[in-house]
């Protein structure tokens, strides 16, 4: 992409942007007020408890993520290697593949 398509696709996702911002700041300050109006300690407790379940449980979700992404990359590299070794440096069709099967490009990947 150059420069202009860069600007122009920020200018069109702008306003979703600031719809989203709106909307969270809208709903943040709702939850506030009427937690500060009311009295709601409920609420503080609730966060509190949240933190410390999630203090358990972030660890082993570290853990299970260290196991995981490599399972899921090593496949990916090893084909794009496979291919990559056999490419004769002529063909773009394998080239594109390669490129599509990279794990830096997993999430634009179209289906074949």
């Amino acid at each position: 992409m150059d420069n202009n398509e860069i600007k122009k696709a920020n200018r069109k996702a702008l306003p979703m942007f600031l719809l989203v911002l709106a909307v969270s700041m809208a709903v943040g300050g709702c939850i506030g007020f009427f937690s500060a109006k009311y009295g709601l300690n409920e609420l503080a407790g609730g966060i509190k408890g949240a933190g410390r379940a999630f203090a358990r449980v972030a660890p082993w979700l570290l853990l299970a993520e260290a196991v995981l992404l490599p399972a899921v990359a090593i496949p990916l590299y090893g084909r794009a290697k496979k291919l990559l070794s056999a490419w004769d440096g002529e063909d773009e069709t394998v080239s594109d593949e390669i490129d599509a099967g990279s794990p830096s490009s997993c999430g634009s990947r179209t289906p074949r």
